[in-house]
C-alpha cells in the first residue's frame, strides 16, 4: 500500500508469502480488528489489555482501578490478615489436618475477615476484596495465601506452625488488570482477569 496525504491507496506491488498467510493477515489486521478510541487505546498500551476495544474508561475511573493496578509495595491490609493468620495458627498449635481447629481458625479468623471489613464473602479461607487485588485462598493442607495481585506477592501462611513465606511466584501466573466489569467478575472480583 502507498499513503498518499493519508489515504490508503492500492499498490499492484505483490507482498511476500504464501497466499494462505496473507489472507490470514487481511482478516486479522484488517477485518477482525476491533479500533478503540483513543482513550481505550492509551489505556491498552499502558496496562496491555487483551483488546483495547474491550477498555471500558468510565468503568476504569469510577472504581479508581489505576490507583490499584499502579501499587507496587504490598497492601497493608494484605500484611494485617497474614499476621492474624499466623498469630491465630500459632495460638492453636497449629491446625494443619484437624478439622476441630481449622473451624475453630474460620471463627478466629471471622473479626477480620468480615463484610464490614470490606471484604465480599466473609470466608477467612476463600474471599476477596472487591476491585482491591486482595484475596484469599486455602491451599490444603499446607497454607493459606492472602494475595496481592498488584505487589504480585503471595503471602503464604503455615497451617502448620504458621510461618509466614513470601512469594512472587503466584499460582498459575498473575493475571492481568480486568479491561471491565464483565472481566473483573470473571476474575473473582479482585480487578484483575487471569
Amino acid at each position: 500500500m502507498l499513503l498518499e496525504k493519508g489515504k490508503a491507496k492500492f499498490s499492484w506491488k505483490p507482498k511476500r508469502g504464501s497466499w494462505k498467510r496473507i489472507q490470514e493477515g487481511v482478516l486479522k489486521n484488517g477485518v477482525l480488528k476491533e479500533e478503540g478510541t483513543p482513550e481505550q487505546e492509551a489505556l491498552h498500551k499502558k496496562y496491555t489489555f487483551m483488546d483495547a476495544a474491550d477498555v471500558d474508561p468510565a468503568w476504569i475511573k469510577k472504581n479508581n482501578m489505576e490507583k490499584v493496578w499502579s501499587r507496587k509495595s504490598i497492601d497493608p491490609r494484605v500484611k494485617k490478615i497474614a499476621n492474624e493468620f499466623s498469630k491465630a495458627i500459632k495460638q492453636l498449635g497449629g491446625v494443619a489436618g484437624d478439622e476441630g481447629k481449622m473451624k475453630q481458625l474460620e471463627d478466629m479468623m471471622k473479626k477480620h475477615v468480615s463484610k464490614g471489613k470490606g471484604w465480599m464473602y466473609g470466608d477467612p479461607f476463600d474471599d476477596v476484596i472487591k476491585l482491591q487485588g486482595v484475596s484469599i485462598y486455602q491451599n490444603i493442607p499446607d497454607w493459606i495465601g492472602v494475595v496481592d495481585h498488584a505487589a504480585r506477592k503471595d503471602i503464604q501462611v503455615s497451617l502448620k506452625d504458621g510461618k509466614i513465606n513470601v512469594s512472587g511466584g503466584g499460582m498459575g501466573g498473575w493475571g492481568n488488570p480486568a479491561a471491565n466489569e464483565k472481566e473483573a467478575e470473571e476474575g473473582l472480583y479482585s480487578g484483575y482477569i487471569s
